[in-house]
């Protein structure tokens, strides 16, 4: 296919998944008109011209942009080349977990869509740790998808005083976060 020029900023961008609330730039090559502006809808959807709804959410630009293609060629054009770049990202969060516990700040916290957020930032993002918290044994919390709950302990002491990355975890959408107190504080 060859390259449309466009000025956004993920054009067939084949790595960051689109989310609801994104939108974009849309352009057939072949018409000579502007590019239209399109958006995923809250149910993961793009409204396409010529070709309707198209399921968008958690795939990439280019994934996208080839069935668009297929669609167009199916019934429209004989060849077509689709361009489709990310113009604005969305700002609605990926999710919330909730921080209980041993924490300075108590509660629903959302986890934003432009990074991972692990157990230790969440910690921090709570105001750190109040005075009696076992920071060797912070408990996430996760629903299983065969139901039920999964647990792991967290040695977050380990991973802000040492760096040691690899006993934190990153969060999920409604994960629990609890923060016991220290079995003896003095």
């Amino acid at each position: 296919m060859p390259p449309v020029v466009n000025a956004g900023t993920g054009y067939l961008d084949d790595k960051r998944a689109l989310a609801p609330g994104d939108r974009l730039s849309f352009r057939i090559a072949e018409e000579e008109d502007e590019p239209t502006l399109v958006a995923v809808s809250s149910s993961g959807e793009i409204d396409f011209p010529y070709v309707g709804r198209v399921h968008s959410s958690g795939r990439t630009c280019k994934a996208v942009a080839d069935d668009v293609r297929r669609l167009l060629e199916k019934s429209f054009y004989s060849k077509a080349t689709v361009g489709l770049a990310l113009e604005t990202a969305s700002t609605v969060p990926m999710g919330t977990y909730f921080v209980t516990g041993q924490v300075m700040k108590q509660g629903v916290q959302e986890i934003p869509r432009d990074r991972e957020v692990t157990v230790a930032a969440a910690i921090l993002e709570a105001g750190g740790f109040a005075d009696f918290a076992d920071r060797r044994r912070v408990r996430l919390i996760r629903a299983a998808p065969e139901g039920g709950t999964k647990r792991f302990t967290v040695d977050v002491k380990a991973v802000l005083e040492r760096g040691d990355a690899s006993k934190d975890r990153v969060i999920q959408p409604g994960d629990y976060i609890v923060v016991p107190e220290r079995m003896f504080n003095f």
